[in-house]
């Protein structure tokens, strides 16, 4: 009997601290599920903005094989922000700012370089001072070697090369032109131009995101916005393609409990297949996986699909 009563006791004596856990577990519970729902929604905004980066860009073929690409970053941009206000079903124009207020910044990977979205500071046409998200033009990938010599850099293997001195420009594969510039002679160039294109990169995304703290005041917002931590590993997989990196803070979600989300998607640009439509010397009309072409072609038109190119006439290079 002594038993039971001493283990009624002990019961007792525990339930508020049983309920006490039982209610933190609860709320950690709604904050990661309310979380994972918010992180779902940034992943699908910036897979629809690079889906659409993917459909309206353009590719052309100039320099002999060198592969130009356009893409247009407003179309990427927009769509990445209509899924956005889908998701978080914002109405009014003041919604959507309120949204956006929580972008600190935004980089859209271009193939030689890159834009930032971000908020400005802009003049009205009464001479006010205003806040607004704006995309900036483009930054291209740059470095000047010990020569001074300006070398842009591309997501590939392609470079472009300005030599201020003799006001000559050179463009094209990085092992063909090593004699140009120390920079590009060594065996660890890869490397060393991805590591000066992320750096390019976070110093921008560093910049905004300091920006963004002395405006956000401004909006009543007392979140302290930083830049994610990036893996290396990361990085790399960012800039391997053309794509979005996307930067989503400060929402709260529960008590002293704030959003902080980094994703990233690539639109699989350069890793998609493209075929060139050419007219061979018999008067024949082939399309051919771009880097197959043959020498001493020229290009006609550009195809993102066999069934494109063969609904314009022309026939696969057996």
């Amino acid at each position: 009997m002594r038993t039971i009563k001493y283990s009624v006791l002990v019961l007792f004596s525990m339930l508020p601290f049983l309920m006490t856990h039982k209610v933190q577990s609860d709320i950690h519970l709604k904050t990661r599920q309310i979380q994972c729902l918010y992180e779902n929604m940034i992943k699908t905004a910036v897979v629809d903005g690079c889906t659409a980066l993917k459909i309206f860009n353009t590719h052309s073929f100039e320099y002999a094989h060198l592969k130009a690409i356009n893409i247009k970053p407003e179309e990427g941009l927009q769509a990445f922000l209509n899924s956005l206000f889908y998701s978080f079903k914002t109405i009014g124009e003041s919604e959507k700012e309120g949204v956006k207020a929580y972008i600190p910044v935004m980089v859209i990977i271009d193939y030689d370089g890159y834009y930032i979205y971000s908020m400005r500071e802009y003049v009205d046409d009464n001479n006010n001072t205003c806040l607004k998200h704006q995309l900036s033009p483009k930054s291209y990938y740059q470095v000047v070697d010990d020569n001074g010599t300006i070398i842009n850099l591309t997501l590939d293997d392609t470079v472009r090369i300005y030599d201020i001195n003799q006001k000559v420009q050179y463009e094209g594969n990085y092992k063909d032109l090593r004699h140009l510039s120390p920079f590009l002679n060594t065996s660890k160039f890869m490397i060393e131009k991805k590591e000066c294109m992320i750096a390019q990169i976070e110093e921008s995304m560093s910049y905004h995101v300091n920006n963004h703290n002395r405006f956000s005041h401004h909006l009543g917002i007392i979140y302290e916005f930083t830049l994610p931590r990036i893996d290396k590993a990361d990085w790399y997989n960012a800039i391997q393609d053309v794509g979005i990196i996307a930067v989503f803070q400060g929402k709260p979600i529960s008590n002293n409990q704030y959003l902080n989300l980094f994703c990233y998607n690539g639109a699989s640009i350069l890793k998609s297949k493209t075929y060139v439509g050419y007219t061979s010397g018999k008067g024949i009309q082939y399309y051919v996986e771009a880097d197959k072409m043959p020498n001493n072609t020229v290009v006609e038109k550009v195809f993102q699909s066999k069934k494109e190119a063969a609904l314009q006439g022309y026939h696969p290079l057996q």
